[in-house]
């Protein structure tokens, strides 16, 4: 029987617990012991706003004709399953925005969308505002989050940096920017070069969990006119406005983002050549940042370009620093064009990729894959069915198993690495020599057991960072143990067990699937329940954090 499932079948808690505890003792260690981790290629200032029913209800009464428009966009078309909001690629008009953020509201997911109209920018500037502002772009998150770890050296791509970009990094003395080839502070560099504000801003716009609105809608034979809910009213006609009570299923977040200085990923020469010649320093690096790249660009140019720098950079740096493992952080990118560069022009010069399920769903259309996506889909709609009558849906891994495999194979990768909310999943292609099949059975466990430790150790400081706010010393991460281990991820264990009495999966020797260790294919997996915060502080930047860590303390080269 294995040890991570007890009599009844069901996946040990105090199992979990031992492997969370073994995993952030050898996480804390691991980090320690890394030369150092470069990540870019975004960072930016955030502009975080806690969005209530209240709130949203003023912003879609601000301007005479608002409301309507939104609810057009929320409208399904006719003869369309899907509403005009959901194939949105990027934000025009205040509508757009509201409509993108409603529809994130009424699923619980989470999306970005650049805003690429200036007037549109001013008017959420002026009507939604911010509640604070903090440090913004997956580059900056992370580096915040990896530099307070004791990692010797985080160097982060920060360009054009000014003055209130740079106050938004942690001030540590391992935080570093490449300045005229040499490594300084983020402050330093911004005071020496006498760097002016950038004119952008991305809005966090966060919403919890059971947060009651009213969203308008075209559909239906009557209901309240646009007028306050407390009011009675008439009911109006069929085509005419009105509102439904709605409830956001889960806490998330809408990001509109204003970014117009960094919208074609132009890699700074300075860095570029500065990290060919220092990159003996580092031991991984994080890419992301393509979310922020328009299919289309005035002067004629298109986002080619854009991914034909930036996959000849890395080209180089694979040349010059073969040891350096790189691995591609995926963000919500509207664009099935830039998806599909992505794919091909990016993935195949990296060795890891990380993405959640929505951004899973989308690569699979965009390959084809049409039949595992719609699959995903229907799973992802069951599961939010059973949470409303509170019961718990086991994740469909005998669909994401062949989903991951899938784009692993289509891109060259060694990793991916999905992160969902109550579980994480990862499957590793061992080095050629280390495949099945070659008699290296203890390296591939070796592997499978590397990176459960890096998606616990991550679990962990994710916990914890959404239960404070941030994470000052990886041993915090032993406050994690407070947490309770998701039961949807429990479930998952279970599955996985199911999974290889039907076939679909394999034991590794010496491994133990009740512990989320196992064998698909040509790869070494992992599965672990995480720990989930029922009221987090914030969610923006969890994935970035959890990526980051899973990455640099469970892949090796």
């Amino acid at each position: 029987m294995p040890n991570g499932v007890n009599r009844a079948g069901k996946a040990d808690v105090a199992e979990w617990d031992r492997l969370y505890d073994e995993a952030i003792a050898a996480g804390s260690g691991r980090i320690r012991s890394l030369p150092g981790v470069v990540v870019g290629f975004h960072s930016t200032i955030d502009g975080l706003k806690r969005v209530t029913g209240e709130e949203l209800r003023r912003w879609l009464d601000s301007e005479p004709g608002l409301t309507a428009e939104v609810a057009r966009l929320l409208d399904p078309e006719a003869g369309h399953r899907e509403a005009p909001v959901v194939s949105l690629k990027e934000i025009r008009t205040p509508a757009e925005l509201l409509a993108a953020l409603l529809d994130c509201m009424a699923r619980g997911k989470a999306r970005q969308l650049m805003i690429r109209n200036e007037g549109t920018f001013e008017w959420a500037l002026r009507r939604i505002g911010y509640d604070r502002l903090r440090m913004g772009g997956t580059s900056g998150n992370m580096a915040n989050a990896l530099a307070p770890l004791g990692l010797e050296r985080v160097l982060v791509y920060a360009h054009p940096l000014s003055m209130q970009l740079a106050n938004l990094f942690v001030d540590r003395p391992n935080l570093f920017v490449l300045d005229r080839g040499r490594l300084v502070s983020p402050r330093q560099a911004a005071a020496e070069n006498g760097k002016t504000t950038i004119r952008a801003l991305h809005w966090v716009l966060e919403f919890g969990r059971e947060e009651g609105f009213l969203r308008p809608t075209l559909s239906g034979a009557e209901g309240l006119a646009q007028s306050p809910p407390d009011q009675e009213v008439e009911p109006m006609p069929l085509g005419r406005v009105r509102w439904e009570k709605s409830a956001t299923p889960r806490a998330n977040r809408f990001i509109a983002a204003w970014n117009p200085e960094n919208n074609r990923l132009r890699v700074n020469q300075e860095f570029a050549a500065g990290l060919l010649e220092l990159g003996e320093l580092f031991s991984h690096f994080i890419v992301s940042g393509f979310h922020l790249l328009s299919e289309t660009y005035p002067d004629g140019t298109t986002y080619e370009e854009c991914l034909a720098g930036v996959a000849s950079l890395l080209c180089q740096l694979r040349a010059r620093h073969p040891h350096l493992l790189l691995h591609y952080e995926f963000a919500s990118i509207a664009s099935p064009a830039i998806r599909r560069g992505v794919v091909e022009e990016i993935l195949p010069r990296v060795d890891s990729l990380g993405l959640n399920e929505v951004e899973l769903v989308a690569i699979l259309h965009d390959l084809g894959e049409d039949e595992l996506a719609q699959g995903l889909e229907a799973a992802d709609a069951e599961a939010g069915k059973a949470a409303a009558a509170g019961q718990v849906a086991a994740p469909p891994v005998e669909l994401l198993l062949p989903a991951l495999a899938r784009v692993a194979e289509v891109a060259g990768l060694r990793r991916i690495h999905l992160h969902n909310l109550g579980y994480y999943l990862a499957l590793v292609r061992p080095k050629a020599q280390e495949r099945p099949g070659t008699g290296k059975a203890a390296e591939l466990l070796e592997i499978a057991r590397q990176t459960r430790e890096g998606l616990l150790f991550a679990a962990a400081l994710a916990a914890v960072r959404a239960t404070r706010g941030e994470v000052k010393d990886p041993g915090e991460a032993t406050a994690a143990l407070e947490v309770p281990i998701s039961p949807v991820g429990l479930h998952g264990v279970n599955h996985l067990t199911d999974l290889v009495d039907a076939g679909l999966v394999e034991t590794l020797a010496g491994g133990d699937v009740g512990e989320g260790l196992f064998s698909y294919h040509e790869f070494a997996g992992a599965f672990v329940p995480t720990r989930v915060v029922a009221e987090p502080l914030f969610t923006v930047g969890l994935g970035d954090l959890i990526s980051a860590v899973a990455f640099i303390t469970g892949m090796a080269g």
